[in-house]
């Protein structure tokens, strides 16, 4: 099985030469695994000893019982050789953070590697217990540049920008698959349509079963999917709480406390508003968005994304959050969205805490440039130095009173200034 490169995995091998604990998080089957394993295979090219555990299978014997029996294990194993340890599924480990704070504080020979998919105990707890003692990387679902480089076999690594703009209808055809399929990568690897659907159902019903049922302890897993089918029929809308609670069946409690565990176990993100004006602004509302396209159609159960039945556009919508949230992920930039009372909305604002950046998204080709009202309404409030509308097609400069509007194509996303202060 061909490896598929990730973009995260550069950051944590340089950080394997740190003290501190390397944590991956993400959700189930994204490749934390097979990153750790080649990570361990290029560790012992170099001579050094390396150790392996998988808490779905380890736990049963015992030997994370306590921190001196899993002490003593490592001892008799490594004894003081600078052993790097991983350690798979730290979730399942009761009072996970206690027991790595423990570790990390007797100043021991080894370094730890552990790997997490989505639980409220590693997310609240473990996290929590180890600062200043770790570092956090997460590995999502494959970004559309993860996917178009392995779907090109590395010849454009480097070269995206160049690739975008030689190759317009190879990079349209891959959106395409990508839009329709995600990035899962045993998805990615399925040879044809019917074996990636049945993946996507695999890992859902894995999260269910798994992640829902068995760490966090949903008494109602139907109606928790049942709202996570609401929310793939939504992916992108402001939350209705009330609204959503009657569809569900379901009190606005439950609906919010749900919701929090889709975020926390890396399903859906919810992005806030922007505003500087609470009497004419959304200020509560979040809007959003799956981490997989997949997993959208998926829970919609329909995979005809580009039938004239279905809205495309809110797919496309939550393909560019995707890109965003890659290109914003090592900025100190905050994504989040913008609507008014009375109801004008820009889809994306980066807040750069000085000047806004608002995008706009439009699953259209465009022959004119045009600018939406709401974009105006936006333009008119805040006055930002550079707008962008994101686009089929079409690549045009123009201007709203003394704000640069950039009309261009989804291939050319990664060229907005994310860095300008």
């Amino acid at each position: 099985m061909k490896y598929i490169v990730r973009k995260a995995e550069t950051a944590i091998r340089a950080h394997l030469a740190k003290p501190e604990i390397t944590i991956i998080l993400g959700p189930r089957q994204v490749g934390k695994t097979t990153l750790m394993k080649k990570l361990m295979a290029e560790i012992r090219q170099t001579g050094r000893p390396v150790g392996f555990y998988n808490l779905d299978i380890d736990t049963a014997s015992g030997l994370f019982s306590t921190q001196q029996h899993f002490l003593d294990a490592l001892r008799l194993e490594f004894a003081e050789k600078p052993a790097v340890v991983f350690i798979d599924e730290i979730q399942r480990l009761q009072n996970a953070g206690l027991f790595l704070k423990g570790l990390y504080d007797r100043d021991l020979p080894y370094k730890f590697v552990v790997s997490g998919s989505g639980s409220l105990e590693l997310k609240e707890k473990v996290i929590e217990s180890l600062a200043g003692r770790k570092r956090v990387f997460h590995l999502m679902p494959l970004s559309f540049r993860e996917f178009f480089h392995y779907k090109t076999d590395y010849k454009y690594k480097g070269k995206w920008r160049q690739a975008a703009d030689v190759y317009p209808d190879l990079m349209d055809r891959l959106m395409k698959e990508y839009l329709v399929f995600g990035g899962y990568p045993k998805v990615v690897l399925a040879e044809d349509e019917k074996e990636k659907r049945a993946e996507l159902q695999e890992i859902i019903l894995s999260y269910l079963d798994r992640d829902v049922a068995a760490i966090i302890g949903v008494n109602h897993p139907g109606a928790y999917q049942r709202l996570m089918r609401l929310m793939a029929q939504r992916t992108g809308h402001f939350v209705n709480y009330s609204g959503l609670a009657v569809l569900a069946g379901l009190s606005s409690p439950t609906v919010k406390k749900y919701l929090w565990y889709l975020q926390k176990t890396f399903m859906i993100n919810c992005i806030p508003p922007f505003f500087r004006n609470p009497e004419k602004e959304i200020v509560k509302s979040p809007a959003c968005y799956f981490t997989d396209l997949g997993i959208v159609n998926w829970n919609r159960r329909d995979f005809r994304i580009f039938s004239s039945e279905v809205n495309t556009g809110m797919i496309f919508q939550n393909f560019v959050f995707l890109q965003l949230r890659d290109m914003l992920a090592d900025s100190f930039f905050e994504l989040k969205t913008w609507r008014t009372k009375a109801k004008a909305e820009v889809d994306f604002v980066i807040d750069t805490g000085h000047k806004p950046l608002p995008v706009e998204v439009k699953f259209s080709d465009f022959h004119k440039p045009h600018i939406p009202a709401s974009l105006k309404n936006f333009i008119r409030s805040y006055h930002p130095e550079r707008a962008y509308m994101i686009c089929k097609n079409g690549d045009w400069v123009t201007h709203y009173l003394n704000t640069e509007i950039h009309i261009i194509p989804y291939r050319k996303l990664y060229s907005i200034p994310v860095n300008v202060k």
